[in-house]
């Protein structure tokens, strides 16, 4: 899965400038302070930008090996230092044949985050200055005490191509930032998911996906830089014919259903994305 960077322009005004010493200050609000999922913004117009929240998790992992443990992805690891060779290694064709030598991965410690904040620029919402938008990507084991929650979102791939096209749909499952020879570099640790066919569903107007697997029936997880993620997406199970018994909770859908449809009815913002 080749996932590309997109270059932000970033606001000329007011106090945004991040402390790349300091991993912890990456966004102007804490955790605590955010109520909506998304919000309007008075800012200068970027294409997409995105922030990790004020407030690292001092009561989660503290290392990768650790992380791994805590996620069940035993190869975390290995994805790492997949994710540094495609850092430092931008034109290589393939990160996994780069060798250890030359890219020998990460071992020190993270900074584990519970909340992205992610500006973009939405022209059909007159709301912010210069259509402006915030919206907020969780990944927290625990959401206002009703269970995890892990939000989906979409990935640029491909910036050549538009809508689906040039995108995935992955789910987030941790946000955490390391700083290695004297860079800071904010990610995310996301499952794909892959397209059912190469256009919408006729009935349905969406387009359809299920669970990514590679190896067999290995679960496809990847680690990205937090800046390609483009938006987020909204999944509605592929219901069957039988009742959905009572005891399962939205947070479960993720685990027990086989396809979803990318809703792009949820919002505007997403009718323009997802098409």
């Amino acid at each position: 899965m080749v996932v590309e960077t997109l270059t932000q322009e970033w606001p000329a005004e007011g106090n945004h400038q991040a402390n790349e010493d300091d991993p912890h200050q990456q966004l102007s609000a804490s955790i605590d302070d955010v109520q909506d999922d998304c919000e309007d913004v008075d800012r200068r117009k970027v294409e997409a930008h995105v922030r990790l929240a004020q407030t690292h998790q001092c009561n989660r992992a503290r290392t990768v090996v650790a992380l791994a443990d805590e996620l069940n992805i035993p190869n975390l690891l290995e994805l790492v230092r997949q994710f540094l060779c495609g850092q430092l290694y931008p034109d290589a064709h393939d990160p996994t044949t780069i060798s250890h030598l030359e890219c020998p991965g990460y071992h020190g410690n993270i900074s584990i985050y519970n909340l992205a904040s992610l500006t973009f620029y939405a022209p059909s919402d007159l709301s912010g200055v210069s259509g402006m938008r915030h919206e907020y990507i969780r990944a927290t084991p625990a959401w206002r005490q009703d269970g995890p929650r892990y939000d989906c979102v979409f990935v640029i791939t491909d910036p050549e191509l538009e809508g689906m096209c040039g995108m995935d749909v992955a789910r987030v499952l941790c946000f955490f930032a390391f700083k290695t020879q004297g860079k800071q570099y904010p990610c995310a640790v996301v499952r794909w998911f892959d397209c059912i066919g190469d256009m919408p569903d006729e009935t349905m107007g969406m387009w359809m996906v299920h669970p990514s697997f590679i190896w067999g029936q290995q679960p496809n997880f990847s680690v990205i830089h937090v800046d390609a993620i483009f938006h987020a997406a909204h999944l509605i199970p592929i219901f069957g014919r039988e009742l959905v018994p009572p005891e399962i909770k939205p947070y479960h859908c993720y685990d027990i259903y086989r396809g979803f449809y990318v809703n792009k009815f949820a919002e505007h913002h997403a009718f323009e994305v997802a098409f």
